[in-house]
C-alpha cells in the first residue's frame, strides 16, 4: 500500500487520511505514517475523531441519530464533506465494512483482515446488502463454525478493542507502550528463540599473551653436515626453562650446516 499510495500522489491524485482513531492519537498516527515509507499523508487533510475535551470536539458537518455516532456516520459524512470542499473521492480504501459503507466515493477497495472486523450500522435509510458484515452462521453438528470462515466474517464486539489495546500495553490513552507490553514480552522471547547461540569466532576468542622472549642461535656450525634446529632462548621477566619454550623451528624450517 506504501508505494499505491505514493504513486497515486505522484500522479496528482490529493490524498486524505480517515480513521477512527480520536485527535489525540493524530500526531503519533502520521509519524508511524512517515515510518513505514508514506509521504503522501498531511496533517489538514488527515481526519481523526474528535474526544469532547476543549478544542475537540464533533464538527457540524457530522449529524448523528443519536449522541454517539457509529463510524459510518464518521466517515460517510467526513467523506460528503471532503466533496463539499471541491473534491472527487475516486477510490476509498479500508479494512472494515465500515470503512466503505455509506457512500460519498466512487469506487471501493476492501483490504483483506484475517485478524478482526467492527462491525458498525450503515447510514439511516441507506441499504447496501454487498457491504453489510455478516450477522448469521451456520453451525455445523458437532458445534464448530467450519474453521474456515475469512477473517472479515469473524463476528465479533468491543472485546476485540480491549483485547487488542492490553496486548500492546495500552492503558485508556490509545497509544501502545513502548518500554513493556505482552507484546514486546513476547517477540524479544521469539527472538531469543530463533536467535543461534551466540559463539565466539576465531578472531573474538581470548588468546593467552605470551612474554616475548629473546633467542640467540650458535655462531660456530657443527663439525659436520647435519640438520640444526636448537636455539637459546631467554625471558625478561624470567630465567628460562627449557631451550624448547622459544620455537624457532615452530614453522619447521631446516637449516644445513656445511663445512
Amino acid at each position: 500500500m506504501v508505494g499505491f499510495v505514493n504513486q497515486a500522489k505522484a500522479m496528482g491524485f490529493t490524498i486524505f487520511g480517515l480513521t477512527g482513531r480520536n485527535d489525540d492519537q493524530k500526531a503519533a498516527t502520521l509519524g508511524n505514517l512517515t515510518k513505514v515509507g508514506y509521504d503522501a499523508f498531511t496533517s489538514d487533510k488527515f481526519y481523526t475523531k474528535w474526544t469532547g475535551v476543549g478544542a475537540s470536539q464533533q464538527p457540524s458537518y457530522v449529524t448523528c441519530a443519536t449522541a454517539k455516532c457509529t463510524t459510518v456516520e464518521f466517515k460517510a459524512l467526513t467523506r460528503k464533506h471532503i466533496e463539499s470542499l471541491g473534491y472527487d473521492v475516486a477510490l476509498n480504501v479500508g479494512d472494515q465494512w465500515s470503512d466503505l459503507q455509506g457512500g460519498y466515493a466512487d469506487r471501493i477497495l476492501k483490504l483483506p483482515n484475517p485478524t478482526y472486523y467492527l462491525p458498525s450500522a450503515d447510514l439511516p435509510g441507506v441499504s447496501e446488502p454487498r457491504l453489510a458484515p455478516r450477522t448469521h452462521f451456520v453451525m455445523k453438528a458437532d458445534g464448530s463454525s467450519g474453521l474456515t470462515q475469512p477473517g472479515d466474517g469473524i463476528p465479533n464486539i468491543d472485546s476485540v478493542k480491549s483485547t487488542i489495546a492490553t496486548y500492546y500495553g495500552d492503558t485508556g490513552t490509545g497509544l501502545s507502550n513502548k518500554s513493556t507490553s505482552p507484546y514486546i514480552r513476547e517477540m524479544a522471547s521469539i527472538v531469543k528463540r530463533r536467535s543461534p547461540a551466540w559463539r565466539p569466532s576465531a578472531t573474538s576468542r581470548p588468546s593467552a599473551i605470551r612474554t616475548p622472549r629473546s633467542c640467540s642461535t650458535p655462531t660456530t656450525p657443527p663439525s659436520g653436515p647435519t640438520t640444526w634446529r636448537s636455539a637459546t632462548c631467554t625471558s625478561p621477566s624470567r630465567p628460562p626453562s627449557r631451550t624448547s619454550g622459544c620455537r624457532i623451528s615452530a614453522s619447521r624450517q631446516r637449516r644445513r650446516w656445511s663445512r
